[in-house]
């Protein structure tokens, strides 16, 4: 029953007509107080101006060194930096999120215990 209803649903969700938005972001940042580069690539999906869902990767590094191969430039992994999210527009300024991110650290930084969370936030813009 359950894999008949799963089905039902899916179907429903796809042949429902949905205008929808896709954008993202790619960039580069250095930080000042961790002294590291993080490299972010990001999308996400707004659909009927109502809803956001999207994701987004931040993939701190240590450099730059100078290596051997090309590009001559090379940079040592320290973490990622996962990140999923939901905005829902429940009134004209008011807006619900949901996040759900999780640091992983690599062998090249002094941290090893990966951490998970939730976050829950209401906002009013204006």
């Amino acid at each position: 029953m359950k894999k008949l209803l799963l089905l039902a649903l899916i179907v429903v969700f796809l042949t429902t007509p949905v205008y929808a938005e896709l954008g993202g972001t790619v960039g580069v940042e250095y930080s000042t107080i961790r002294e590291q580069v993080n490299w972010v690539v990001g999308a996400n999906y707004t659909f009927e101006d109502r809803v956001t869902l999207g994701f987004e990767i931040n993939h701190w590094t240590v450099g730059p060194f100078q290596s051997n191969t090309f590009p001559f430039v090379g940079f040592a992994p320290t973490s990622t930096y996962y990140l999923w999210f939901v905005d829902i527009a429940l009134h004209d300024n008011v807006v619900l999120n949901v996040e759900r991110y999780c640091e992983h650290w690599m062998a090249q930084s002094e941290l090893f215990e990966d951490y998970v969370g939730v976050n829950v936030s209401l906002k009013y813009e204006f």
